[in-house]
């Protein structure tokens, strides 16, 4: 009977000394590099470099979501903050592309083409811009996740910005009427 307990009091040891080595290992991110639960650590990064965007600390953010990136390439979300907070700084090269990553995984996403838009209007190149919004609208209504979204009318608007700098008078106002109908002004 001594032995017995001798042997559940080794293996309750055995699992206590388990537990507190898998608690201090993950604590220090020692898992994350070895690329084990590196998810968990993506979307912890992820929503770090959220909440230093949300307080406009863009610096601070793409260092956040870089590491969120870098332990999941798929993360299309911290492509889109990160392009998100580029385009804050002033930095749309950088900005199209993440927003170019961005699509690459979520094609169907409007929001990735208006955004990449808004990047190639600041950088004076208004017929990406406007291949940028319109795919952003053709979208929108067939996959319905940007057809109600504010962003939609915007892209109409943005797109008539685009083509009044081309002088495209006349298409222009098409956009700018359909932008008011949607609520945009």
């Amino acid at each position: 009977m001594k032995q017995f307990f001798s042997l559940i009091a080794t293996i309750v040891s055995v699992l206590l000394l388990g537990l507190f080595i898998w608690n201090i290992m993950g604590q220090s991110g020692w898992f994350d590099n070895l690329g084990i639960f590196s998810s968990h650590a993506a979307d912890n990064a992820y929503n770090s470099g959220t909440e230093y965007l949300d307080q406009e600390q863009y610096n601070q953010a793409i260092v956040d979501f870089d590491e969120a990136i870098r332990l999941d390439p798929e993360y299309a979300n911290a492509y889109y903050n990160r392009g998100a907070a580029y385009n804050k700084l002033g930095q749309h090269e950088q900005a199209i592309q993440d927003y170019y990553a961005y699509i690459a995984i979520e094609p169907y996403d409007a929001a990735g083409y208006y955004n990449r838009g808004i990047a190639y209007g600041k950088l004076d190149q208004p017929e990406r811009a406007i291949e940028d919004y319109s795919e952003g609208i053709r979208i929108g209504p067939q996959y319905g996740n940007a057809y109600y979204h504010p962003q939609y009318g915007n892209a109409y608007y943005n797109r008539g910005i685009a083509y009044r700098n081309l002088g495209q008078q006349a298409q222009a106002d098409r956009d700018f009427a359909k932008a008011k109908s949607l609520g945009v002004e």
